[in-house]
């Protein structure tokens, strides 16, 4: 199952790159690479982490992908532009968490209940044994908080803001307003000219 998640995740990444509405307005990269190639490859990485039975494994990359979520769709809200693709793509990645979810056997007081709600796993490699999820939640989190660069600008918008003014616009908004105006301003200028002018008129 957890394998069918990560392939629907994939194939989100792929409508992503196709989207020419509001998702085409984020973009985002780490250390340069575009997110979407780094979501089909934590999604293959996953598919093949859980072929291999390596779930200990297979829940470190989850809690750190839902630690980089939690940053990601922060950020949507934070732009107020919101593209479904990424947001299913994360709903996958904590869906697949709650499939991979096992109840952690550490007893304890409150803060132990708090710190290892979210599950408990080992590192095989290390051979740490107990460790909290809740700890690849924060690791994932703060790691994309230091490398994440993103924008969520319109692509019109920043051919607009790249698009010199024209010399002749530049003189005639001098002279009829004693100062060069932008070109987002000169719609407004006209605007305010033709209701001065209406209400002369009338």
């Amino acid at each position: 199952m957890t394998s069918a998640l990560a392939l629907i995740g994939i194939v989100l990444m792929f409508f992503y790159s196709v989207c020419d509405t509001s998702c085409s307005y984020l973009k985002g990269d780490i250390f340069g690479i575009d997110l979407k190639y780094i979501g089909v490859g934590y999604m293959l990485a996953i598919i093949a982490l859980a072929l291999l039975k390596q779930i200990a494994l297979v829940r470190i990359l989850l809690a750190s992908g839902i630690g980089v979520e939690v940053y990601l769709v922060a950020f949507q809200f934070r732009e107020d532009v919101f593209c479904p693709f990424c947001l299913a793509f994360g709903a996958i990645v904590v869906l697949a968490f709650i499939l991979n979810y096992e109840k952690p056997q550490t007893r304890g007081g409150w803060q132990k209940r708090i710190i290892y709600g979210l599950g408990e796993t080992e590192l095989p490699v290390i051979g740490g044994k107990g460790m909290p999820l809740l700890l690849f939640v924060i690791l994932g989190y703060l790691f994309v908080v230091l490398t994440f660069s993103g924008s969520a600008t319109p692509a019109y918008g920043a051919v607009l803001s790249n698009t010199p003014t024209p010399m002749f616009v530049n003189m005639w908004a001098r002279r009829r307003s004693g100062k060069v105006l932008p070109i987002s301003g000169l719609h407004n200028a006209d605007m305010r000219v033709a209701k001065n002018r209406s209400e002369l008129s009338s």
